[in-house]
């Protein structure tokens, strides 16, 4: 597939999918809620300057821009550029002038720009071992001496999680292709509106990926954990106790990163 080829398959996809509202779901509250605290864990201290690649409508860039952060935010997707510049206009301590369309693979920022970059959605996007690299690489381009990457991707067992969650394990055209995505990496679209041309990872390749392209390794973590699929998970997340049950099953989680379904890679350059 071209360069042309993704950036089209991939902006498709977004305009028939409503990614605004993803992180306003219980599980995306769940993700939402742990990542920051793991981000917050590593990132350098207010007022650094950070970017968000593959942001979409920038979730996380008004996060750190409400702390105090320089926060920009790049994503291939127009549709998501413009969400996120409307919502600037309502949420003022965001400059929506630090918003713009870009691909991960040809960085539009000088060399040594930023303190710290979130990639938290190129990597799944990006089939090809090859265009990983070059993303990690123009991550590392635009990072100052000593910044932190902080990359997100889908871990190998996500489809498995919620084939059993939903009962899909006991159909056997998904537990054939199933068999294929867990072996190959390489996504399958079992449902109509499901992610497809995409590459889900185990840990340790991430690792490898990350330090093939030259940074130091800082850690690896789950994001998500089992907690979502709980009984009752939406009512729970909403009872305060319980909530908090459901994330300490995450923290638990964080020292077995093929255990979750979201993966978090932190190093340093």
């Amino acid at each position: 597939m071209s360069l042309e080829e993704r950036e089209a398959s991939v902006i498709d996809y977004y305009n028939n999918y409503n990614e605004k509202d993803r992180l306003k779901s219980t599980y995306g509250k769940l993700e939402f809620s742990h990542m920051t605290e793991l981000l917050m864990r590593y990132f350098p201290k207010s007022p650094a300057k950070i970017c968000d690649i593959g942001g979409a409508n920038g979730d996380y860039a008004f996060y750190f821009a409400k702390l105090g952060y320089d926060a920009h935010l790049l994503d291939i997707v127009p549709r998501h550029i413009n969400q996120a510049k409307e919502r600037a206009k309502v949420e003022n301590y965001a400059n929506s002038s630090k918003f713009i369309v870009g691909d991960a693979l040809q960085l539009p920022y000088e060399d040594n720009s930023f303190d710290a970059v979130f990639l938290s959605g190129p990597l799944y996007h990006l089939p090809k071992r090859s265009d990983r690299i070059i993303a990690l690489s123009e991550v590392k381009r635009v990072l100052k001496n000593d910044g932190i990457i902080a990359a997100y991707a889908i871990g190998r067992f996500a489809t498995m999680f919620y084939g059993i969650s939903t009962g899909l394990i006991y159909d056997l055209d998904f537990m054939i292709n199933l068999k294929k995505e867990v072996s190959t990496g390489l996504r399958y679209k079992y449902a109509e509106g499901a992610l497809d041309k995409a590459y889900f990872h185990l840990s340790e390749e991430l690792k490898q990926e990350v330090c093939e392209v030259g940074f130091n390794f800082m850690a690896l973590h789950g994001v998500i954990g089992a907690g979502w699929m709980a009984p009752d998970f939406d009512n729970a997340w909403d009872n305060e106790e319980r909530k908090n049950f459901i994330l300490d099953i995450a923290r638990m989680s964080e020292s077995i990163p093929d255990s979750c379904s979201k993966i978090f890679i932190v190093a340093k350059k």
